[in-house]
């Protein structure tokens, strides 16, 4: 009887579930939420609030993008001169006439869209995963013999209705999020866009500070701290 694999997917799948309500700790395409910014939480986006955040990401990209190209051509110290992202935004938002705080609002508005999209995704490729394991645990079920077997299958079976009826309840969203989702998706590929440019910016400065550390590629140092 097959129930091992089904078994090790219904326990791998409780921490998931349990944790679906939660913001996930990756922050790949997300800006970390700000103190000024959690007062602005649940704010409604409009479409002008859509155009600013593209508006002042761009500019704070090629201002670090300038930095660290000319940190690229003095090498040495300069590349202490590169400002992070935040800093970088502040001055372009002051440059784009934007009010910081609701920019800020802003900002991890679409942060916490964006991740609530990713993971509702998770969710939904889990669910699939889940609905497939109860139906073939359901087909074992059905030819099971011995009571301990029928026992622990049944088990396993309402294990997983549980988990199926939870990530239903999380991933529905609400009007709310349905508005703003749709804001997003006509802008969807600028925001992309921006965050590839800003890993491009993000894995060239590593590579200069390795470079300068002698920690790069072709260089071996006898000893040389780790580059996070």
């Amino acid at each position: 009887m097959r129930v091992g694999l089904h078994f090790g997917l219904a326990a791998a799948s409780i921490a998931l579930v349990s944790g679906c309500g939660r913001e996930p700790a990756d922050t790949r395409a997300t800006p970390t939420p700000t103190a000024e910014a959690v007062r602005y939480a649940g704010i409604e986006l409009q479409a002008e609030d859509i155009t600013l955040y593209l508006k002042v990401r761009e500019l704070a990209l090629e201002r670090l993008d300038r930095e660290l190209a000319a940190a690229e051509r003095r090498r040495g110290s300069a590349l202490a001169a590169i400002e992070e992202l935040s800093v970088a935004e502040r001055q372009a938002a002051e440059l784009a006439g934007a009010d910081w705080k609701r920019y800020t609002a802003v900002r991890d508005e679409i942060g916490h869209l964006l991740s609530l999209q990713r993971r509702r995704e998770d969710a939904r490729v889990l669910g699939l995963e889940l609905r497939r394991a109860r139906e073939d645990l359901t087909a074992q079920l059905a030819v099971a013999r011995d009571a301990a077997s029928r026992q622990f299958l049944q088990a396993q079976i309402d294990r997983l209705a549980e988990q199926i009826d939870t990530l239903e309840e999380d991933v529905e969203p609400t009007p709310s999020e349905l508005r703003h989702a749709a804001l997003l998706a006509t802008v969807r590929v600028s925001i992309a866009t921006q965050q590839g440019r800003f890993e491009r910016i993000q894995r060239r400065a590593k590579e200069l500070l390795q470079d300068a550390r002698g920690t790069g590629p072709g260089k071996r140092p006898a000893s040389q701290p780790q580059v996070n």
